[in-house]
Order: structure tokens, then C-alpha cells, then sequence
């Protein structure tokens, strides 16, 4: 697959950017165009430059696509990420409007807020744990729109990994690194999935 030209990236990112603040996110991808899954990096990094440059600040990343499944069906072989947006930051309690997202999902998880930067040549288990300064429970939700061919892994990428904001609840200090809990999405006074023994996946908030 042949690389995107500078030209490509930055119209693909404007174009991108331009739905999702329209509130119909994906729509470039109508056209079957055929990006790489490092294609779709560099384009989702171009439109957090722009959101930047008009004010807009990262608050932290988004990991997903942890399952080996989840990863085969998107068509690629590691985790997934974007970022987290200041605007797009919810605590507890919020009301949030459905005509706001398109074909909106939830999906529960935690989140983790550090107490410093991490340095890359440091990184061990213990140095992680040292890291954490408060988990909280987390609902993200995605814009949940595919227009491309499958797998769509990059067009998820493109779009930011389709997070369309995080509901962060109240932190708890770190636990003890053998504590395990369950964990639970109520949707409308529904139950609407659960977890037992939930210690997995995260959402990282960075302070």
C-alpha cells in the first residue's frame, strides 16, 4: 500500500476534523479510500494539531483494542490509541445530549490519573505502579460509525480511535496491587453489562 502524500494527510485530517465537529464523524470514509493503519496515526496527530491551534488540550490517551480479537478484526496486531480531550472531559453527574455523537456506545473501564510524566527508558512494573496517583471508574464513549472497508483499523485510528469522550467518576488512591473489583454499566436505571474481577483495561489520564 503506498504511503499518503503530506497533501493527502493533511486534506484527509482537515476533512475529518470538519465532520466531527459537524457531528457526522467518518464520512471521508463513504469514499473507500485506502489508508494504512501508520497512515491513520499520522492523520489522527495532524487533527490534534489542528484542534491545538484553535485552543483545544490534550488531557491524556485512550487505550483499547487489547484483545488479540478485538485486534484481528480491526486488522491489526498491538492495542490501539488516541487521545483524551480537555472539552471532552466529564465528571460525575453530567447530562450529556445523544444528538451530540453519532450511533453512540458506552463502554465502561478504569482510568488512571499519574503523578508524573513517565520516562521510556524506566519502565517496569514497579516504576508503574509508583506512577498512579488515583483510579477512577470510567464510562467512554465512542462514535461508533464504519463507513470503509473491513477491517476498519484504520479508519478507528483516524478517528481517534472513535472515543467520543470519557465520564470520569470520583478517584480512589492507589490499591493494593492484588485488589480486584467488579465493575458495572447502568444505562437509564439498566444494568446493562458487568464485569466480575475486572483489573484489565485502561484509560490514562495524565495530570
Amino acid at each position: 500500500m503506498a504511503e499518503l502524500t503530506e497533501n493527502e494527510l493533511e486534506s484527509y485530517a482537515q476533512k475529518i476534523l470538519n465532520d466531527y465537529d459537524l457531528k457526522n464523524p467518518s464520512i471521508l470514509f463513504k469514499n473507500n479510500i485506502n489508508i494504512s493503519v501508520v497512515d491513520a496515526y499520522k492523520i489522527q496527530s495532524i487533527v490534534t494539531n489542528l484542534r491545538t491551534k484553535r485552543g483545544e488540550k490534550v488531557v491524556g490517551y485512550k487505550i483499547g483494542s487489547i484483545s488479540k480479537q478485538t485486534q484481528k478484526k480491526y486488522g491489526f496486531s498491538h492495542p490501539a490509541w488516541g487521545r483524551l480531550w480537555e472539552s471532552e472531559l466529564h465528571t460525575n453527574g453530567v447530562e450529556l445530549d445523544k444528538k451530540d455523537y453519532s450511533n453512540p456506545a458506552m463502554e465502561a473501564e478504569f482510568g488512571i490519573i499519574l503523578n508524573r510524566d513517565l520516562e521510556p527508558n524506566q519502565i517496569n512494573y514497579e516504576y508503574l505502579l509508583d506512577s498512579i496517583d488515583t483510579i477512577h471508574p470510567i464510562i467512554e464513549i465512542h462514535n461508533k460509525v464504519f463507513y470503509g472497508k473491513e477491517p476498519y483499523g484504520a479508519e478507528h485510528i483516524s478517528n481517534n480511535a472513535i472515543n467520543a469522550g470519557v465520564v470520569c467518576g470520583t478517584g480512589v488512591n492507589k490499591p493494593n496491587i492484588n485488589e480486584i473489583t467488579d465493575l458495572k454499566l447502568i444505562y437509564d436505571k439498566e444494568k446493562i453489562d458487568s464485569w466480575t474481577k475486572k483489573n484489565g483495561l485502561m484509560i490514562c489520564c495524565q495530570r
